[in-house]
């Protein structure tokens, strides 16, 4: 085992303990998670889960290429610099995940930038508040993408697109994680000018059972003038549905660190969804 590969494994292991521990507190008697592998060794979700710099809005009956986005999620500074060498020919867009983002700040999007200038950096600040304020500095740093929180309401929303909109090639995404109207929040998001929905469950939900999908063809049945992006837990074995199911930007990362090469599971996601009809 490399030392990217100890030290991711070291920080997902103590956050699952975490989430495992609060969640025995919430529901220690919930059901077995309802994703279960089927026969051919894809998963079945039962009834629940049926190098450029700018995105290009999408028509959905066009066969495309989806974007594959790594979700780096390290506090380690150096640790997130050589994960994103490894699996930087095979994926589009380099998440600075939430907790990395929190850990190191503008100089982790600077250094991104530098060594990936073909690679759209998407920061995941999951803006709840001064959507304008907090999200300037980043875009001003290279980033491509930043995230806003749809709970966080259309004034905060608007914010974050005003901060997008004074460069040429910055997108806003709202995530839609632990919104209850997620139809009303995707609507209203795309009329105030966001460039991407995301549809997201969380890892406390993914221990808890959930999976994205359902969410996922909600959203993509309203036709809007957005792209979808999808995380929570996709990995090979769900990489095409999810894309089948309208997702133009796949996101991953436990399926990627966590391989014994992430390299080479980089690779296999990309060549799972790289001829899928959106």
């Amino acid at each position: 085992m490399n030392p990217v590969q100890s030290q991711q494994k070291k920080e997902r292991a103590r956050y699952l303990q975490i989430v495992a521990t609060n969640q025995q507190d919430l529901d220690g008697d919930r059901e077995d998670n309802p994703a279960v592998l089927t026969m051919n060794g894809q998963l079945d979700w039962n009834s629940d889960f049926t190098g450029s710099s700018s995105l290009p809005r999408k028509d959905r009956n066009e066969m495309t290429t989806p974007l594959i986005q790594m979700a780096l999620d390290s506090l380690d500074f150096d640790t997130t610099l050589a994960l994103a060498e490894q699996v930087a020919p095979h994926v589009d867009i380099f998440e600075i995940g939430t907790p990395c983002i929190k850990h190191n700040g503008v100089r982790i999007v600077q250094a991104l930038r530098d060594r990936f200038p073909n690679h759209l950096i998407l920061v995941d600040l999951k803006t709840m508040d001064a959507g304008d304020y907090e999200a300037a500095p980043f875009y001003a740093a290279g980033a491509n993408i930043c995230t806003v929180l749809g709970v966080a309401g259309s004034a905060t929303i608007a914010g974050v697109v005003k901060a997008a909109s004074i460069h040429s090639n910055a997108e806003v995404q709202v995530d839609l994680i632990n919104v209850s109207d997620k139809i009303a929040c995707a609507k209203e998001s795309a009329a105030l000018g966001v460039h991407i929905i995301g549809v997201h469950t969380g890892l406390d939900a993914q221990a808890a059972g959930q999976t994205p999908f359902t969410d996922l063809n909600t959203i993509a049945d309203l036709g809007l003038n957005v792209k979808i992006s999808v995380a929570g837990g996709i990995k090979p074995a769900t990489a095409r549905l999810v894309v089948d199911a309208g997702a133009e930007i796949v996101v991953v990362g436990a399926a990627i660190y966590s391989a014994e090469s992430p390299a080479a599971a980089a690779r296999e996601i990309r060549d799972t969804v790289s001829i899928a009809e959106v």
